[in-house]
């Protein structure tokens, strides 16, 4: 069985796929309609976006959006709280888009021995905080699931914003929290977990060039 890889995606070409990937997973977890014109996952400039390949096939994305004029997509129902942050002149940026392909990782044979959905995101997601530290952000954010929030209150996040629900992907439910990954650069942390998953062994910051 050959690994998989995790890598920045530089092409339109893998870049669409994953957008592709993140349309099929929210419809199939009910946040968008198949049929809706909110169903079309736009590629933004501001964004970089990192994939899961296995040969040549993206099992996993995930995506960093940069601040600008235009905000974050987290401004839609966390503006307030996005503000305060840039008030403090913070340079922040959010996670988001998070798929990871079901009907591979049931149909792929001995693939589910061998790798899992918990284990596909925190690949995905070491790769996205050395991108930030790289970048020099201040605070990665995130709008999370209510029933993620303990594990990302075990690895430092904070809340910055209550429970409300997102119009635009059928009013799911959100949580907003962010993480001050400036304290991070270059030394580690007391948390076990947070060093364990994202920050020991870090990967050659050339693949980000």
């Amino acid at each position: 069985m050959k690994d998989i890889t995790y890598v920045l995606s530089k092409t339109k070409s893998s870049i669409k796929e994953a957008a592709f990937l993140v349309k099929k997973e929210y419809i199939r977890q009910g946040y968008i309609s198949p049929n809706s014109i909110k169903s079309q996952i736009k590629i933004s400039k501001n964004s970089a976006t990192f994939i899961a390949k296995y040969e040549n096939r993206v099992v996993g994305t995930v995506s960093v959006f940069f601040d600008s004029d235009l905000g974050l997509p987290m401004d839609e129902i966390y503006n307030k709280e996005l503000n305060k942050l840039r008030a403090q002149n913070k340079k922040i940026a959010e996670v988001g888009r998070l798929a990871i392909d079901s009907d591979f990782l049931s149909k792929e044979p001995g693939f589910k021995e061998k790798y899992n959905s918990p284990f596909l995101v925190s690949s995905l997601f070491k790769l996205v905080f050395h991108y930030c530290i790289y970048k020099d952000f201040d605070n990665i954010c995130i709008s999370i699931n209510p029933k993620h929030n303990l594990f990302y209150k075990s690895i430092l996040f904070k809340d910055i914003g209550g429970l409300k629900f997102y119009p635009s992907v059928n009013n799911a439910p959100a949580l907003a929290k962010t993480l001050d990954i400036s304290k991070l650069k270059n030394k580690k942390t007391k948390n076990y977990l947070l060093n364990k998953l994202f920050l020991d062994n870090p990967p050659d910051y050339k693949i980000f060039i």
